[in-house]
């Protein structure tokens, strides 16, 4: 059986959103390169698994700019969370959902913004 995150790494891919981003999992590495944005998947627990039922699984969706590019990755956070928004279903997620609005921004000691949306998944 495929990973929950990595069904929702497919599903974020699908949406041509993070096409000009470095796309990680678990953890951000940064590599260093000043113009370099990245959208990292995080697994953030969920409820019990049981056998043959659904179960809710949480995510963090980690939208790093690069230097200096406040207005622009704010949007791609926004895009973000209209796309998961208006397409809650695929064919691998049962529900998929933003928790909230866009959240309050984090800026880095490289002075990259970060954004850390949470995700609810049931599946």
């Amino acid at each position: 059986m495929t990973p929950v995150y990595d069904l929702f790494r497919d599903y974020i891919v699908a949406s041509e959103l993070v096409t000009n981003y470095t796309l990680q999992m678990h953890f951000w590495a940064d590599t260093g390169k000043p113009k370099d944005k990245f959208v990292v998947i995080q697994t953030n627990g969920g409820s019990a698994l049981r056998d043959g039922l659904g179960a809710d699984y949480f995510m963090i969706l980690t939208v790093i700019g690069d230097k200096n590019e406040f207005k622009v990755i704010g949007e791609k956070a926004n895009e973000l969370i209209q796309y998961i928004t208006n397409n809650p279903k695929s064919d691998c997620l049962s529900l998929v959902e933003a928790s909230g609005g866009l959240p309050a921004p984090i800026l880095t000691e490289e002075g990259r913004i970060v954004f850390r949306i949470p995700i609810r998944i049931i599946n």
